[in-house]
């Protein structure tokens, strides 16, 4: 679809994973998805009415799988026919007059994180009403999880609170109308579970929502003014990697510039039993960073040790 200008945009630099997070494996390292953009049109046509695919009122998900391979982030509906597949940009979620919703008398407390006054209109994607998208990694393989590091996000709030193979769904960018806000959550009563509101000080790392991997769940959305609303999201993991690759000191399972850059930086020092091993680059463990480092480096000079080739280009 081609861009936009836009009067509301607000956006979240954000890459961290863990935070607080626990993980649990010797050498674990972070896997982000491209940036992915999803298209929402309140009353309005989609920026590129040639080629894009209106979504039906048909069951669908935004597949967010970590294959060997690597992110395979797209759309499944079920129409015209079952597991339709559809490119993110090329997706196009209309609400219409139909979803329009309104707190008529006063707005619960719970749910002033819309950004909707009493008996103003929002737009409302109800999670047990097609088309309103979930997020789903069924897809992987018993391999592809297992060769994910397991890890616990410290998120009680989010209901993610224990170890486990956890994919990370963070609201990275939203361009949209003037003083429009979106929201993304879960029906549990009186008490929404939400993970991302633009609304409560605008996108920080707490718009997160995370489930774990081969798994399935549904939410739903809001948006407050009429238009057209970027939603640029990213996806998150942690991976195993080869522990036996040795040279590869800064931690991102493979050997390459990077690592002889970190190791250039420190060499020759000889006190690396004082100062964590030199950022690691004191290889081979002797106290010192030498000529036995580089040539430690050498030998293992471009190999990867990710069992995803995305990991390894």
């Amino acid at each position: 679809m081609k861009p936009l200008n836009f009067f509301f945009h607000v956006s979240c630099l954000c890459v961290a994973l863990y935070g607080n997070a626990a993980v649990y494996g010797d050498y674990c390292v972070l896997s982000q998805s491209p940036v992915v953009t999803l298209y929402f049109g309140v009353e309005t046509l989609p920026p590129d009415p040639n080629t894009a695919q209106r979504i039906p009122a048909a069951h669908t998900d935004i597949e967010i799988p970590l294959r060997f391979s690597g992110w395979d982030v797209h759309l499944k509906t079920d129409r015209p026919a079952a597991n339709t597949r559809i490119e993110i940009e090329q997706a196009f979620f209309a609400l219409g007059p139909e979803h329009r919703f309104a707190f008529q008398v006063a707005v619960p407390p719970a749910f002033a994180f819309i950004g909707a006054a009493p008996g103003e209109t929002f737009w409302y994607y109800d999670q047990e009403r097609p088309p309103a998208p979930g997020f789903d990694s069924q897809d992987m393989t018993a391999a592809e999880r297992n060769a994910l590091c397991l890890w616990d996000p410290n998120d009680p709030t989010r209901n993610a609170n224990a170890p486990g193979r956890w994919l990370r769904v963070h609201l990275v960018e939203v361009r949209g109308p003037e003083d429009g806000h979106i929201a993304m959550w879960q029906e549990a009563g009186t008490s929404p579970r939400v993970f991302f509101s633009t609304f409560d000080g605008g996108i920080t790392e707490s718009d997160v929502f995370y489930i774990p991997a081969g798994q399935h769940a549904h939410n739903s959305w809001a948006f407050t003014r009429p238009g057209l609303y970027e939603v640029a999201l990213q996806i998150s993991t942690s991976i195993r990697c080869d522990a036996t690759l040795t040279a590869d000191i800064n931690s991102d399972c493979k050997v390459d510039v990077g690592d002889f850059a970190r190791l250039a930086g420190y060499w020759l020092r000889e006190d690396c039993a004082l100062a964590p091993n030199c950022g690691q680059a004191d290889i081979t463990d002797s106290g010192q960073v030498d000529i036995n480092d580089l040539l430690e480096m050498a030998m293992q000079w471009l190999l990867c040790g990710s069992p995803f080739e995305s990991e390894c280009l």
